[in-house]
């Protein structure tokens, strides 16, 4: 009798310990899905629907990426334009695609600022706001090179001809003398910022975040899973401690 009693002494001992581990695991679990359950159970109360998370290691989580090629860039009295992924933007704002065009630059002229490059010209406000777009059909050639000379636009075409734009930037001649032309710069920190804004558009909603880190599908694909083994966990915790209350019960008598 004393031998089995020892026996079980150490088979209580030892539920014990792996009790105490499995409830310390499952504590962490429950705790994550109290408070994010209560957080959606109130979401109205807390604004979840409309909240926006933009911060930039979510959206990279989630799949929604900011600029990932190259950027070139060209500044003109102030206004930042930019070529990035296939698009042009000005002031952080995307005002067209780029069709897989080389970009030439940005030139000041008047009123305007003209931009862009290879079959497609862009005359913005000094603010960034799109104007006119210019195609082919407008151009005299494929334009290699953007500039000013006095107050009106100056192209170079990739055969090395030089044209002047008219005040209104709506028809081009043939023309010569002194060029400022557009040089490529690097784009400043806060500029490069406002591209990723741009692409990744107005964030995600609070409550979908909040949903899914509850139902585990923030933490990869393997996340439900791992949210599984916790509730599987806990139904081990709730079996593993009735069954050492009613053993220990047992010995009390």
């Amino acid at each position: 009798m004393a031998e089995r009693g020892n026996g079980n002494g150490a088979r209580l001992y030892t539920l014990r310990r792996w009790h105490g581990r499995i409830g310390a695991v499952a504590a962490l679990f429950v705790l994550l899905l109290s408070v994010t359950g209560l957080a959606l159970n109130h979401a109205e109360t807390l604004d979840l629907y409309r909240k926006q998370v933009r911060a930039g290691w979510i959206m990279d989580w989630y799949g929604i990426r900011g600029v990932e090629g190259p950027v070139s860039a060209a500044e003109a009295r102030g206004l930042w334009v930019a070529l990035a992924d296939g698009h042009v933007f000005a002031a952080g704002r995307r005002i067209g695609d780029a069709d897989g065009t080389a970009f030439a630059g940005a030139a000041a002229a008047g009123d305007v600022v003209v931009a862009g490059g290879g079959d497609r010209l862009f005359v913005l406000t000094p603010a960034g706001e799109l104007v006119e777009t210019l195609g082919e059909t407008v151009l005299p050639g494929t334009v290699a090179r953007i500039g000013v000379a006095g107050q009106r636009a100056v192209i170079e075409t990739v055969s090395g001809r030089t044209f002047a734009a008219d005040e209104a930037v709506t028809s081009w001649r043939e023309a010569g003398g002194p060029v400022v032309w557009s040089e490529p710069a690097e784009l400043p920190a806060e500029e490069r910022k406002a591209l990723d804004d741009a692409l990744r558009g107005e964030g995600l909603p609070l409550y979908r975040i909040v949903l899914d880190i509850h139902a585990g599908r923030f933490f990869t694909r393997a996340g439900p899973f791992a949210m599984d083994l916790a509730a599987l966990a806990l139904i081990a915790l709730s079996a593993s401690g009735l069954w050492t209350w009613l053993r220990q019960k047992r010995f009390r008598r």
